[in-house]
């Protein structure tokens, strides 16, 4: 007898075996000659074939955070996760555990760990590779596994994040309320100089705030918001306060003619509705310094060195059953004790503070333009400088009838991305320091913003063609996968449709059919 090593089939895997297998093989063969000639036995001689498909190697893939509907066909997956989660666990089973390597993010796994390691996650976004290998069989599956979500962060996956309103009604124009859009376009006349909004949320214990005001059942949800000739952008925040989670919805509210420069109204043209009645606070602290003149003044305008990612703001009242609110949340209770902690990020951030007197409805409003990474003076040892500055500044100036917007020292923003943290917008100021509108290529990736300059997300149809842009703004392309539903977008980012891409259909709406 030689040495030949036989393939041998079993419970429907092929299995390589040593030498010595064959002889017991060889044994075995004798003994059933006895009962039985050799040639009706088919143990040896059956010819075997490699397969040369890949969508096998994987029979499983699972994580301890987040879900992901596996497929055999697919191997790249999104995934969004809380941004508390700082590991995940991942398990990739082999369908064949025989002579099968798997590794995750760099590291073997085995069936000694069943599998599975767990994976470090940084904030933001996180590309985890797991390669499989069988003999010359080779595959790699991609997970694309987003922690947390962005600034306006409005947008956690709807499996984390389940924060919802359940209604949205205004006192004037139509609206088609969806608790999964977040976003509106509505138009008034130009007669309507106040609009009533109401909001109501899914759950009496969530928190609702209209334009940095929180309303409660008391109110009815209900907020009164003054207009503008032109275009108005209204917020509404719901927030869940037992794990912070939360939801913005915004309103793009046109009054009369949608005449854009009263869409970029500068900070300075908005002080007379910042103060309503003798409601003042006591003291503001931004980081270790003290901001004084809080009975003269509204608007304050700062600059911080480009390393200060965080600040701390402490505001008190000058009574102490007044109501205070930085940034949306209030802070007047034993939980905040009247400061929160504010991200900052590079370039312009106008921080909101508002003091409120229950009793009568009287408030105050003051607005810090807080200015990060743009002071020079690296020898002045001071977090946090303050600057009275008179002219256009921090506020959008129209200069041959292009819209910039000016920093707090009334110099144009310039090659800079700018978010508002009054509405949450989102701009893209060019190098000429004009605003952007239309597409924008940027470090290789695609954005879009309409002709007021936000920077859009979601599903956008644009020139009659639907594209789809992440949280983070940017413009997506192949197969994606939206509640459950995939999607081919094109390498121009145009969904496909009516059409088939891979063997698989597409409907008329974009959407795979089963």
């Amino acid at each position: 007898m030689n040495s030949k090593v036989w393939i041998i089939k079993k419970d429907g895997y092929f299995m390589n075996k040593s030498i010595k297998h064959v002889v017991v093989l060889t044994l075995a063969i004798g003994v059933f000659s006895v009962v039985e000639p050799v040639k009706y036995l088919n143990l040896t001689n059956e010819k075997v074939y490699a397969s040369t498909d890949n969508s096998d190697l994987l029979s499983k893939i699972s994580l301890s955070d987040g879900s992901i509907s596996f497929s055999r066909t697919t191997t790249s997956y999104d995934v969004h996760v809380k941004s508390s989660v700082e590991y995940v666990t991942i398990k990739a089973v082999p369908a064949n555990t025989d002579y099968t390597t798997v590794t995750i993010d760099g590291e073997t796994v085995t069936e000694g760990s069943e599998y599975k390691t767990d994976v470090k996650l940084d904030k933001g976004e996180n590309t985890i590779k797991i390669k499989v290998i069988n003999g010359s069989r080779t595959k790699i599956y991609t997970l694309n596994i987003t922690r947390g979500s962005s600034s306006s962060s409005a947008d956690l996956d709807e499996e984390i994040n389940d924060v919802h309103l359940s209604s949205v009604e205004l006192s004037d124009g139509n609206i088609d309320f969806s608790s999964t859009q977040y976003s509106y376009d509505v138009n008034v006349d130009s007669s309507v100089d106040e609009l009533g909004v109401t909001a109501t949320p899914q759950e009496d214990s969530y928190n609702v705030i209209i334009n940095g005001t929180e309303v409660d059942e008391d109110d009815n949800y209900k907020r009164k918001i003054k207009l503008e000739n032109g275009q108005n952008t209204i917020t509404v925040k719901v927030k869940n306060s037992e794990d912070d989670s939360e939801k913005t919805y915004t309103l793009n509210v046109t009054r009369g003619d949608a005449e854009q420069s009263n869409s970029k109204s500068s900070t300075s043209d908005q002080v007379e509705d910042l103060h309503k009645g003798n409601v003042f606070l006591k003291s503001l602290n931004v980081g270790s310094d003290n901001v004084d003149s809080l009975t003269s003044q509204n608007i304050y305008n700062l600059s911080v060195k480009d390393n200060l990612q965080e600040i701390t703001i402490e505001a008190k009242p000058e009574n102490e059953n007044y109501v205070v609110t930085i940034d949306g949340t209030e802070v007047s209770n034993d939980n905040y004790n009247y400061t929160k902690n504010i991200s900052l990020f590079r370039g312009k951030n106008a921080i909101r503070i508002e003091v409120k007197n229950p009793d009568n409805d009287e408030q105050r409003t003051y607005i810090l333009n807080i200015v990060r990474g743009t002071e020079t003076n690296t020898s002045d040892d001071k977090d946090v400088i303050l600057k009275n500055i008179s002219g256009k500044c921090s506020q959008w100036v129209k200069n041959n009838n292009q819209w910039m917007y000016n920093d707090e020292t009334g110099t144009p923003l310039k090659d800079s991305w700018f978010t508002d943290r009054s509405n949450g917008n989102t701009y893209y100021l060019q190098d000429d320091g004009i605003m952007k509108t239309g597409w924008l290529n940027k470090f290789d990736k695609w954005y879009y913003f309409n002709q007021s300059g936000i920077m859009k997300t979601g599903w956008q149809c644009i020139d009659g063609n639907w594209y789809y842009l992440n949280t983070s703004g940017t413009m997506q392309t192949g197969w994606i996968n939206l509640n459950d539903k995939w999607y081919y977008l094109y390498d121009s980012g145009i969904m496909a449709k009516d059409t088939t891409i891979d063997c698989y259909a597409l409907d008329s709406n974009g959407t795979l059919v089963n």
